[in-house]
């Protein structure tokens, strides 16, 4: 699938489906848009940009589906976020 490249198309297409933050342009990334994104579906924080990944962000994904959990950076990992991706499998 094409880049999506213009703010008008990601802010839609993530609308739609938070998926479609895999199609975004990097520069089109905005905290708000990867929020937007992982709240519909938690998955999506694959595609979230390093810097934007906070433990609320990360939380909400694995509140979503645990298995983002995977995506989650390190430092990031708490007890409480790793005992709610558990909750969810």
């Amino acid at each position: 699938m094409a880049m999506i490249d213009t703010e008008s198309e990601v802010r839609a297409a993530v609308k739609q489906s938070g998926r479609m933050l895999e199609n975004v342009a990097e520069k089109l990334k905005t905290t708000e848009l990867c929020r937007m994104a992982v709240r519909q579906h938690g998955r999506a924080l694959e595609y979230v940009p390093e810097g934007f990944k906070t433990v609320e962000l990360c939380l909400a994904a694995v509140e979503q589906t645990g298995g983002s959990l995977e995506h989650v950076p390190e430092v990031l990992k708490t007890a409480e976020l790793c005992l709610t991706a558990v909750e969810q499998y």
